[in-house]
């Protein structure tokens, strides 16, 4: 089954920050529930991106859908701490860099926009661990949303 338009979003934003030079060391991972605790292995230096809320409007251009993705940017390290942890804020400010180099990620969004940082769910692990979370507008027809309508007419 071809992905969504939705997972094409998570993975054009996990692409971006897999080739930022400075997250280099940092494992970034689309494709697990946030309910599922990441192995022992995993949780030293991870990013996991994720979808947690989607809105979707009438658009007026020619039969589209505007969605609004609420994506979170998990940020986990392998020492416990209090609070967002100040190394977690210092990869959330790298997240924030490497994203900022191109808002519309190619072309397939409308723009991103940064809404808060959060204390993640633990998911069962002694983790710290912080989460940001923006908001992408972008477009797809009304009865394809496994395509995405990008600017200057581009689709993926």
């Amino acid at each position: 089954m071809p992905d969504t338009a939705f997972a094409k979003v998570e993975n054009a934003f996990a692409e971006a920050l897999r080739t930022w030079p400075d997250l280099a060391g940092y494992t970034v991972v689309t494709d697990r529930s946030v309910d599922i605790a990441p192995e022992d292995n995993e949780t030293d230096k991870q990013i996991a991106i994720y979808t947690a809320a989607l809105a979707h409007d009438n658009s007026d251009e020619h039969g589209q859908t505007v969605h609004a993705a609420m994506i979170e940017f998990e940020v986990t390290s392998s020492a416990p701490g209090l609070g967002l942890g100040s190394a977690n804020l210092e990869t959330i400010a790298l997240i924030v860099a490497a994203l900022s180099q191109d808002r519309t990620l190619g072309g397939r969004l409308q723009d991103w926009q940064e809404i808060d940082t959060v204390s993640p769910a633990t998911n069962g692990k002694d983790v710290s661990a912080a989460s940001l979370q923006i908001r992408a507008q972008f477009f797809t027809s009304r009865t394809d949303w496994f395509t995405l309508l990008g600017q200057g007419g581009l689709t993926f």
